[in-house]
C-alpha cells in the first residue's frame, strides 16, 4: 500500500499543501491539483490507487468530476467537503465516492481510512503472469478457465468460474 500514487483535488492550498506533506510521510506517492479541470485531466490520464476530492471546486465541481472519472475509471475516492449536511454525503456516495470525510477532520482518521480503502481494493499479496492470479493458496487461470485451492483441483461450473 505505501507507494501507491494518490491524487488530491483540494482548493484550499494551504489544506492541499498540508495533505500532500502529511501523506508523503505517511509513504504514499502524491499529485496535486487546485481545479476540478486540472483534477479532470490528471484523473483520467494517469492510474491513481486513490482519489481525495473536494466538493467545492473552481472549474468542475467534485460531484460533476465524479461523475465524469466514473464513466472511464473505478479508483477509489474520498470525498472531502466543509458541508456535513446529510443530503450531500448521501449525494457523494450515491454518485460513486468509496468514503466521504467532513472538514474539518483528524488527519490520523483520514490516512487510516485511506489505508483501508487500499487494502480493500489493492491486495498487496495477489500477483498475475500470464492469466494467472495467485493468493493465498488460490490459484485461478483465466485462460484455462481452471482453480486450485492449495494445489487441489476445484470442481466449478462456467458460471461459477
Amino acid at each position: 500500500m505505501k507507494n501507491s500514487k494518490l491524487l488530491i483535488v483540494e482548493d484550499d492550498p494551504v489544506l492541499n499543501d498540508q495533505l500532500g506533506a502529511l501523506l508523503r510521510e505517511a509513504g504514499f506517492d502524491v499529485d496535486q491539483c487546485t481545479d476540478g479541470n486540472k483534477g479532470l485531466e490528471l484523473g483520467s490520464s494517469q492510474p491513481y490507487q486513490l482519489i481525495l476530492l473536494d466538493v467545492m471546486l473552481p472549474g468542475i465541481d467534485g460531484f460533476s468530476l465524479l461523475r465524469m472519472l466514473r464513466k472511464t475509471c473505478q479508483t477509489p475516492v474520498i470525498m472531502i467537503t466543509a458541508k456535513g449536511a446529510e443530503e450531500e454525503r448521501i449525494k457523494g456516495l450515491s454518485q460513486g465516492a468509496d468514503d466521504y470525510v467532513t472538514k474539518p477532520f483528524n488527519t490520523t482518521e483520514l490516512v487510516l481510512r485511506i489505508e483501508a480503502l487500499l487494502r480493500r481494493t489493492q491486495p498487496e499479496s495477489a500477483t498475475t503472469v500470464d492469466g494467472l492470479l495467485s493468493l493465498d493458496g488460490l490459484e485461478i487461470d483465466r485462460l484455462q478457465q481452471s482453480a486450485f485451492a492449495h494445489k487441489q483441483l476445484l470442481d466449478m461450473t462456467p458460471i461459477e468460474f
